[in-house]
This record gives structure tokens, C-alpha cells and sequence, in this order.
């Protein structure tokens, strides 16, 4: 979620019984930031657009819970009340690790309320304007430049890491090992995949595996790699096999 991954189709037979998701097919990273972005050719409905991925994640949970009741106490009553206390604590260890890690994207060790109230109004801004997902964060972590549509936020930002007594070079650091430079972005595997499968050219699938490989480091940023795609380069849709 923190790097704005798609799973596709995350149904109950793609999470493994650690939960863990598996079975990576139409799966796709976002460029430009909406909750309700969809990739999966066969997802007409967006019940695995990337903002219901904690939802479909909690209900695979309770479906799995379903089938351990048994398992659980020989009294029917008391095995749905046990199952349904472990299922239950999914949302708060969802909520704690979702603060944790954009916490970091923002230079923060986690966020409170405050915290998360300004992390929510910068993905509002991204989603109304159409910003980048993952070039807005490195932007911010590496005191690039940011769009001019961000500028009143970016002071409120600056003024909640003073008020929580949180070091610049703390928060650099953070952002920094938070917020990749680059990833596999969809028109650059279609590209990576045409050339290989077409004219058996792999320097395409080479260059992109090497620099995925350190996918935080500085000497990515301002490489043609982590350029969002031009409107004509937009992948839709994905395709499972992909």
C-alpha cells in the first residue's frame, strides 16, 4: 500500500495462509494517485482497486477463520467467538503498520492523528490533481521540487515535524529508505517485455533488473527509469499471465 502496488486480483486462493498475497499476475505499481485504481482486465467492478485492498485482505482473513471452526472449541458458539477476536484485531494491526510506514514516507517514526489527518489531505491533493504516486513521495524526501498544487500543504508539513520535535536529518533519513527513486513501472515492463519477446533484445529487461535491484538509491533520481509515462505510454489494463 505504501508504494502504491495493485495486487489485481486478490482473492481468497492468491493469499497464502501466512497472508501473505501470492500468484502475482494482473498485478501493476500506480503512476498517477487514485484510491480507486484498477488494473485487472477482469476487475469490472473494482472489488481489488488499491484503496479495497485492506478490505478484501480482512474478509480473506474471515473466510479462512470460517474454515478452522471446527479446529477451534467443539462448541459451535464459542469457536465463531474466538475466530471472530483474531479476525477482528486485523484492523488494528492494519491501521498501526499503515501509520508506521507512511509515517516514514513522511519523516515521521509513525503518526498520530495529526499526523495522519495531514498524510490523508496530501493524498487528497494527489488524487485531485493527477499527481505522480511515487515521484510526489521521492520529490518530498529528497527536497526536489514539487508542484506548485502542494505548496500550502508542504508548509503545514514542515511546521507538524517542528511542533513533534523531529530532526531534519532524521527525517531525511526516514524518507529516504521509505520513498523508492524507481519502480517497475507498467510501460517500461511492456516496453522490457515487447523487446525481449519480439526482437530478442533483453538491454531493456537488463537495465531495469539492475536498477530495481537498489530501488532507493540516490543516483536513480532524474533517470529516464523513473519518468511517469507519457499519456500515449499509459498501460490500463493488465492481464493475469502478465
Amino acid at each position: 500500500m505504501s508504494l502504491g502496488f495493485i495486487h489485481g486480483v486478490m482473492n481468497t486462493d492468491n493469499m497464502a495462509l501466512s497472508g501473505e498475497t501470492i500468484d502475482y499476475g494482473p498485478c501493476a505499481f500506480m503512476d498517477v494517485f487514485a484510491r480507486g485504481r484498477v488494473f485487472s482486465s477482469i476487475d469490472r467492478q473494482g472489488r481489488y482497486a488499491y484503496s479495497n485492498q485492506p478490505r478484501i485482505a480482512h474478509w480473506n482473513l474471515a473466510q479462512f477463520a470460517g474454515t478452522l471452526l471446527p479446529l477451534l472449541a467443539d462448541d459451535e458458539d464459542e469457536a465463531q467467538s474466538l475466530a471472530q477476536q483474531a479476525v477482528n484485531s486485523f484492523s488494528t494491526i492494519y491501521d498501526t503498520r499503515w501509520r508506521e510506514h507512511f509515517g516514514k514516507k513522511l519523516g515521521f517514526e509513525t503518526l498520530d492523528d495529526e499526523g495522519l489527518a495531514l498524510g490523508e489531505s496530501l493524498l487528497d491533493l494527489m488524487e485531485a490533481h493527477e499527481l505522480d504516486f511515487t515521484n510526489t513521495f521521492r520529490a518530498l524526501a529528497v527536497r526536489g521540487p514539487l508542484p506548485s498544487e502542494l505548496a500550502q500543504w508542504h508548509g503545514q508539513w514542515k511546521r507538524q515535524l517542528e511542533a513533534d520535535g523531529v530532526e531534519s536529518e532524521d527525517a531525511a533519513r526516514r524518507m529516504a529508505a521509505a520513498n523508492p527513486a524507481i519502480i517497475p513501472r507498467n510501460h517500461r515492463v511492456e516496453q522490457a517485455i515487447s523487446a525481449a519477446a519480439f526482437d530478442g533484445d533483453f538491454q531493456q529487461f537488463e537495465l531495469l533488473q539492475q536498477a530495481l535491484a537498489e530501488p532507493y538509491s540516490r543516483g536513480h533520481d532524474g533517470s529516464e527509469l523513473t519518468l511517469a509515462p507519457k499519456e500515449s505510454e499509459r498501460v490500463q489494463h493488465t492481464f493475469c499471465g502478465t
